[in-house]
Formats: structure tokens, sequence, C-alpha cells
């Protein structure tokens, strides 16, 4: 009878333990790992991320680490920035050398340099990297991005230099706790709140230790995409390994906002997942926060604090190990100490505000910069049609502009000198994107005193045989190793002309001026005649689509780095302009 009793028991258990193993993997976490996991069990995990990131200074002793220990390349995108540590370090020494070092090795190894004044790190990568289904490992503790359904993993510089040499992330199997989120946040009540309170229930018994917690729930969908992210940045705090997040429409169109609709799916648990615990949160319940010195689990809501104002700040006094306040009969007064440390929250608090009013400028195009590379001759006919109006539409936004040759402008791009570069379109680099926004067809332009010894017509494309006529008439031409020339060269080869070179110059600019001056015909791209001045005397002719006369309009930036809303901005402007 015992016997047949433990049977029964073992087949019991057996049974729930299948059960337990069939429901795990419905749930959004193990699909992720499984994707993720280069080991024989899901028991013992082997992990490899899809992209790497950096912040604050760290990256330093972590690339020093890889180079030692033979770093050849880059194996996943990593992303590095010192935007913490953006003007100084410890001690109040400048942080320079660290960001050249930091930009070096992102050239050098093929990473992604994002300077300090460009982005705070972890919204760069939310807008920039994240996507659902993928993992990110960083090396800060708030690498989170759980809401666009992307696990994010904190650890130390070690984890991150072993995954540069393409070794694996090793863990067991995580446990799982499904957070249940229902009803809508009261007003007044944010994003922090609700963290605070999550922390405050799981920290102090390690509930969420190492453990991944999934969001559920129909209270997802009464949450805006950023007030999940100021939820999902905090479970830090409750020492959760990581998060993941049911999407929806609106996380579909937050990356379409961003330009990276192709990263959305739909991600939720299938019928049947099971987890190792369960944590219900009723956000119509959730009050306003206060988290007292020293953790956020410190934390109770504001309408308690004012009741037990007394003994909670006896019990702080405890923690930090001397007092904040002197009591006595006719009321509180700070000793020394206390306002001390009251100063510096203030402090804290004082330059949190100024961060968040500063982001919000950002996110509203009220401030930033966009920094652009072009031609010197292409800058002139374009920019002083482009760049008024997208300064009357965003004022705060400033505007740099870099002239230089195509060739130049292609390593400043690549070295993140520039955001992107407007040029002709010559030859395709692997490394670049190229973003074709108008095409800039060549135009024969003959001076007044020549056209009686033509028969040409303005209304329609010239041929071979058309250009032909000016076998006698003098051309005034762009140097030899510019683009430019080397199309009208094979123009006028196709025509059978050897041309009678006059003058030659450098600019585009000076040949159209001579020409208009009657020292010889030119070969122009339509943009220097629609867009600029100095076409007087002049007679402009379209050339026929069989002579390949015609230049692409591009914009080239980088293809391991997205433009930013600044710098989208920019080109769809310059789109409507050039239409």
């Amino acid at each position: 009878m015992v016997e047949t009793s433990k049977r029964l028991k073992g087949a019991i258990d057996m049974h729930i333990h299948s059960a337990q193993m069939y429901g795990r993997e419905k749930t959004m976490t193990w699909k992720i790992l499984k994707a993720h996991n280069h080991s024989n069990t899901m028991e013992d995990l082997q992990l490899v991320f899809d992209a790497l990131v950096s912040p604050d200074n760290n990256y330093v002793s972590i690339l020093q680490t890889a180079r030692a220990s033979g770093l050849k390349k880059f194996p996943v995108p990593y992303v590095l920035s010192n935007c913490h540590n953006s003007l100084c370090a410890v001690g109040g020494t400048i942080n320079e050398d660290g960001h050249v070092f930091g930009l070096g090795n992102a050239v050098k190894y093929g990473g992604i340099f994002v300077p300090p004044y460009k982005a705070v790190i972890h919204q760069y990568m939310r807008e920039m990297m994240a996507g659902c289904g993928k993992m990110i490992l960083g090396s800060d503790s708030h690498t989170r991005y759980g809401v666009l359904g992307t696990m994010g993993i904190g650890e130390g510089g070690g984890e991150i230099a072993k995954q540069l040499l393409k070794k694996t992330y090793d863990i067991p199997y995580p446990k799982v706790i499904a957070v249940k989120l229902t009803g809508a946040p009261k007003p007044g009540v944010g994003p922090q709140d609700v963290a605070l309170a999550l922390i405050a229930a799981t920290f102090k018994n390690g509930f969420n230790k190492n453990k991944v917690l999934e969001f559920i729930g129909d209270g997802i969908d009464n949450l805006s995409v950023e007030y999940r992210m100021g939820i999902d940045v905090m479970t830090t705090e409750s020492a959760a390994l990581s998060s993941i997040w049911c999407t929806d429409e609106k996380v579909h169109e937050y990356l379409k906002l961003h330009g990276r609709e192709e990263e959305y799916k739909e991600m939720m648990p299938e019928a049947g997942a099971c987890y190792d615990s369960l944590i219900e949160i009723d956000l119509s319940q959730v009050e306003c926060m206060i988290a007292l010195p020293y953790h956020p689990s410190n934390a109770v809501p504001i309408s308690y604090f004012k009741e037990h104002m007394e003994e909670l700040l006896k019990e702080v006094e405890e923690e930090v190990g001397f007092k904040i306040f002197q009591r006595d009969r006719r009321g509180a007064e700070e000793t020394k100490a206390g306002a001390e440390l009251l100063e510096q929250l203030e402090e804290v608090w004082k330059l949190w505000k100024e961060m968040r009013e500063e982001l919000g400028e950002y996110r509203e195009l009220k401030k930033g910069t966009v920094t652009i590379g072009i031609p010197m001759n292409l800058g002139a006919c374009i920019l002083p049609v482009v760049v008024p109006v997208f300064r009357r539409r965003y004022p705060g936004v400033k505007v740099f502009i870099r002239e230089n040759n195509s060739q130049e402008l292609e390593k400043m791009m690549l070295s993140h000198k520039v955001d992107f570069c407007i040029m002709h379109f010559q030859k395709a680099l692997d490394e670049v994107c190229y973003d074709e926004f108008s095409e800039d067809p060549f135009y024969l332009a003959v001076p007044e005193i020549f056209q009686s010894q033509v028969s040409l017509s303005e209304e329609k494309s010239l041929k071979a045989e058309d250009i032909r006529q000016l076998k006698k008439i003098p051309f005034v031409m762009v140097a030899s190793r510019q683009k430019l020339r080397q199309v009208a060269d094979e123009i006028l080869r196709k025509a059978g002309i050897r041309p009678d070179i006059c003058c030659t110059t450098k600019s585009m600019e000076t040949a159209k001026r001579l020409a208009a001056g009657g020292m010889g015909a030119t070969f122009l791209p339509k943009s220097y005649m629609t867009l600029y001045s100095g076409t007087e005397g002049l007679s402009c002719y379209p050339l026929d689509k069989e002579l390949g006369a015609s230049w692409k309009l591009v914009a080239a930036y980088p293809a391991d780095e997205k433009l930013s809303r600044a710098s989208r901005e920019f080109l769809r402007t310059l789109k409507e302009c050039l239409e």
C-alpha cells in the first residue's frame, strides 16, 4: 500500500513537472531565450546577444580587456557612449581622452559611437536598437528595453568582453514572474510611483532577485509606451534579472515613428503559459509614492508619509547613522548633517527636473543640432533654399554645414563628424546607406552670342547629333578630375567633338558665370540653373537620357547608425523643397 502510494505520488509529481515544462514554453521569456541559446539544453543557457551597449566611461576597461585577449572585430553592433560623464569625471578632470578612445575603437572594430551631446544612451538604444524578440547586453544595471519586446540585461564589463570575443553568457534558466497589470493609474500617479510600489513590495524579501519579470494584463493598454518605459527601467531596483512586456499597436506606432516599423511583432504569452510566481498590480490603487534614503525600496505612499513622518524619519536616521532633525517641544530643526543631506537632495531634484525639461525640448525639436556635409558647389545651390525653411519650422535646432569634396566628406561621415552628407551619388560603399531624394539632370548652356551658329530647341532634349553643331564653339569646362568633367567628356565623345577648351575651373558656379559672360558653352546640372542666380545670357538645353547625363542626389549616412529626428526632419524638408 505504501509502495503504491509512493508510485502514485511520483506519477503525479512527474505529471505536474511535465505540465510546468509545457507551460513554461508558452511564455514570452522562453521564446526569446530559446532563440538566443547556443547550448543543447534550456536548463543551462549559453546566450549570444543581438547588440551590446556600454554607457558612462566603463567601455575603456572593457575594450582594454578584449583587445588584450585578441579582439579583431565587434561580432555584433556595440554602442559606446559617455553620456553620463560628458563634462567631467571624478576629481573634475576632463574626459576628452575617454571620448577619443571610444570613437577610435568604434571606427577600428566596427562599433557605434554616440557622442554625449547626441543622446542619453538608454533612450538611444530604445529608439535605434531595440526590437521585438531581441536581446541586448549592457554594462549598466538599467539596461531595460522590455517595453519594446527586447530583453535587456545589465552586467559587469567582463560579460561584455566575453561577447566581444564570441563567448557566451552562461546562466541557469531563470525563474519567471508574471506581473499582471489591471486598471488605469489615477491622475497624478506616474510610472515612478508604480515602480516604487513594486520595488517596495518585493526587494527586501528578494522576491524578484535574478528573475525575469513578464508584464501581462489589460492594464498595459491604459499606459503609453513612455509610461511603460518609466516602470520598466526601475525593475532593476527590484533586483530582477530582466523584463519583457506584451507588445501592442502603441509599440508598433512608437517603432514606426522612429523609422523602425520592421522591428515590430506582436508578443504575448500563449494560452496555458505557466509562471513561477505572480504579482498583481491594480494601477487604480497605486498612490503617489516617496522614496526615503537610501534605496528605492524604502518607499511609502506620500499620504502615509504625512501621517507617520515622525516615526519614518526616525527609521531613516537610524539607518544613516545621524540625526537629520533635532526635535523638542517647540518643533523640529535641521541638524548640520541633516541640512547638508537635504541640500544635496534638493540639488538632485533640481538636476532631475532640468534633465526632464531638456529631454522634452529635444523630443519636440525645440533644441538640437544637425551637422551636414556637402560639396561646396552643391551647397551653394541647395542649402539657401532649404535651411531657411527648416529654421522657420524648428528655430531651436542649430544647423552646422561642413563643405568639402566628396571623398573627404565620406571620411567625415564614417568618423561621425557629420550626421549625414548631401551629395551626387557616385560609387556605393558597403558601410553607407544612400537615400535618393532627387535626380539632377545635366543641361547644355550656350551663350546668346553663339545662338546664331546653332539651331537648337529648348523644348526638345538634345541628342548626340544635335550637340555636334557646337564643333566650332569654345567650351568652358570644370577640372578634369571632377565627375561633371568626366560626364561632359563622354557626351562630347559621343557627339564626335574634340572641344576647344578656352578655360577650366574647379568651380561650377565660376564655369556658369564665365559661360554667361560669353566665353563659351558649358555643361551644368539643372540645380545650378533653377536654385541659384547667374544664368542670364544663357540658353539652356536638356539632354537626352541616352547620353547618361544626370546625377542622383542622395543623403548618405553610416549604415550602422540611424538618423536622429532632427536629421530626418531636415531631409523631409529638403525633399519638399526640391519637389
